[in-house]
């Protein structure tokens, strides 16, 4: 009876000890800056997904830091190891090889955006030999036009380099965030009647996190998107 109570208190504590050890083991999470969801607000990293982010892994009381890069290095670091993860993103297979999709936090669409007049339609299949077309570097469209074997593709690093070169006649189209578009025009005081505006596809963004550390961790993912689910933006943003 002794040997058997014995046995159990040290499987007692050492449950006790691993789970003391996962909550102090320092998540780093990746981010670019992408108004307006990841944002500087008097040099403090702010915007609705940081706070929905950080909330959720308060809740789930596990010690985080969130660093901003470039966002091709930002995911490269998850690939290599370094980090844990990555936000916001949308679902590719090139980043489902190395990390997998949380929970949707927020909704996402893409859309084509052209100068007012222009005659380009992105629905003509001719659109993708004639029309020179510029994204953000990095990102899930820069892949999918690449992977769609779009012609003349170009690549800025923000959203504010994007309409300035199309503003100035340096491409015909950007494939672009709606949120993010309106967030620019809304800041310059410009009335979305300057664009020709296509919708291309719905591209909901979550967080990647790193196959490495789930396999690690094997019931973080499950609790991350519970905490999602419980905790993301309930309207449209």
């Amino acid at each position: 009876m002794r040997k058997c109570i014995s046995n159990a208190v040290v499987c007692i504590l050492s449950l006790i000890f691993c789970a003391k050890l996962y909550a102090a083991e320092k998540i780093l999470l990746t981010t670019q800056i992408w108004p307006p969801y990841q944002v500087y607000h008097d040099n403090i990293l702010d915007g609705p997904a940081v706070t929905v982010v950080k909330n959720i892994l308060e809740k789930m009381e596990v010690p985080y830091e969130i660093n901003v890069y470039p966002w091709e290095r930002a995911q490269f670091m998850v690939k290599v190891g370094a980090a844990q993860g990555f936000f916001l993103a949308s679902k590719n297979n090139k980043r489902d090889a190395y990390a997998t999709f949380s929970e949707v936090i927020f909704p996402q669409k893409w859309n084509w955006y052209l100068l007012r007049g222009n005659p380009l339609n992105p629905t003509d299949e001719s659109f993708k030999d004639k029309s020179c077309i510029l994204v953000r570097f990095g990102s899930n469209m820069q892949y999918w036009l690449q992977a769609n074997h779009y012609k003349a593709v170009g690549s800025f690093k923000n959203t504010d380099a994007l309409v300035k070169a199309l503003l100035a006649k340096r491409c015909d189209a950007i494939l672009a965030n709606e949120l993010a578009i309106n967030n620019y025009l809304e800041e310059h005081g410009l009335s979305s009647d300057i664009f020709e505006i296509y919708p291309n596809m719905d591209k909901p963004l979550g967080v990647y996190w790193s196959n490495q550390y789930l396999t690690e961790n094997p019931d973080f993912l499950d609790k991350f998107n519970y905490f999602v689910r419980k905790y993301r933006p309930t309207d449209e943003y």
